[in-house]
């Protein structure tokens, strides 16, 4: 019983301290129905995972940039203020990518919760191949 409330505690602080940060949390079903909503109000789906794990299965109009956590400088958006969902397998790297971006002065940033994981087991489509950038 313990470990299940540290277990707890650990990923509830997990998601809060994100968000203290201006890195919001999203779920899986928030993402799907943006996706599936008016285009203009679509985010923009980034991938940090590696090339292999891109190429295996992501979400379908996801772009792929393995680099962005080793060199956030390099991304490039047509705008400072587009909104960037950030998707990787289990949704600790892709919140570490986002607050790098904002460092750099990105204004509406996200994260897949639980990343590929979350994205799988609700039901989420996925593709095979390269694909992205």
């Amino acid at each position: 019983m313990k470990w299940v409330v540290v277990a707890l505690v650990l990923l509830v602080g997990w998601e809060v301290g994100w968000w203290l940060t201006g890195i919001r949390p999203m779920s899986p079903a928030r993402l799907k129905a943006l996706l599936e909503g008016e285009e203009e109000r679509r985010p923009q789906v980034i991938d940090v995972r590696t090339r292999a794990e891109f190429g295996w299965l992501h979400i379908p109009g996801a772009v792929s940039h393995p680099d962005l956590l080793s060199n956030p400088e390099a991304f490039s958006s047509k705008s400072k203020k587009d909104h960037l969902v950030f998707v990787c397998f289990s949704g600790h790297r892709a919140p570490v990518a986002a607050y790098r971006l904002k460092r750099l002065g990105h204004e509406n940033l996200s994260y897949l919760s639980w990343g590929m994981l979350a994205w799988m087991l609700s039901g989420g489509g996925t593709v095979g191949g390269e694909g992205g950038r």
